[in-house]
């Protein structure tokens, strides 16, 4: 099982103003033992972020990985409603930049998706 990365910026932005970054922490698969998931505070500030880009495949099924995403928002859509989906394929937890748990999202293809935040 492989997920692929896919997101938009509404209304258009351009490519310029989607940053992409990931993390994928080692995985293991150790038989009878269940991995506990990476926490923000032992992930964001003390391991690189690569460059990503949309289309990159992360797997195997189970294994977790970390994108973060910075977004320019042209000044000139001042008061506007700013809509970012994203759809891993996959489930996810959205942070806020203090590790603040803000959203589960549900990225799948079929109607059930939510992809949005």
């Amino acid at each position: 099982f492989v997920s692929k990365l896919r997101d938009s910026v509404f209304p258009a932005i351009s490519a310029a103003g989607v940053k992409l970054y990931f993390f994928s922490p080692p995985f293991r698969i150790v038989p009878g033992e269940t991995q506990e998931p990476y926490k923000f505070e032992d992930v964001v500030g003390k391991y690189e972020f690569e460059p990503c880009f949309i289309g990159k495949e992360f797997g195997p099924a189970w294994s977790q990985h970390w994108i973060k995403v910075l977004l320019e928002i042209p000044t000139d859509w001042t008061g506007q409603e700013v809509c970012f989906r994203f759809n891993a394929e996959c489930e996810g937890l959205v942070f806020s930049e203090h590790g603040e748990p803000l959203q589960g999202l549900l990225g799948t293809d079929g109607d059930d998706k939510r992809l949005e935040f």
